[in-house]
């Protein structure tokens, strides 16, 4: 006798709703996972202004000067733009954010947003990054 073995699969119809429902969870799931992203670059950037403020602060206090930003603190140059009393982070091509030594008459760092010059500038604004003037003293 011949038996026919049958074979157990799915059909096109079952394939077509399993797609579609992992299109739909995806579609769910990917917003939310670009919007992570975002918050934890600007997290990372929140913290870096932090620490480039306090150690600015903390080395003008121990020698009583300070000539390069570099003398103080070290950052990521593949992010920040560091020059000698200024260090600049771009969103692209645009400034986000400028912190700079002014040394004239009131001796301050001066912290710069510009949330126009893009998404990630953005969100660290409505972060509560604001332009914000700290003494060096």
């Amino acid at each position: 006798m011949n038996s026919y073995i049958l074979k157990k699969s799915y059909t096109i119809l079952e394939l077509i709703f399993v797609i579609v429902i992992i299109a739909s969870l995806a579609s769910f799931a990917l917003p939310k996972f670009y919007n992570t992203k975002i918050m934890a670059n600007v997290v990372v950037v929140k913290q870096d202004i932090a620490t480039a403020v306090s150690s600015i602060q903390t080395h003008y206090l121990i020698k009583g000067n300070i000539n390069k930003i570099t003398d103080a603190l070290h950052l990521d140059e593949s992010v920040w733009n560091i020059e000698d009393k200024k260090i600049t982070f771009k969103d692209g091509v645009n400034n986000c954010i400028i912190i700079e030594i002014r040394t004239s008459s009131i001796k301050s760092i001066l912290v710069e947003v510009f949330p126009e010059a893009g998404n990630l500038c953005k969100k660290i604004n409505e972060a509560g990054v604001v332009d914000k003037i700290y003494p060096l003293i």
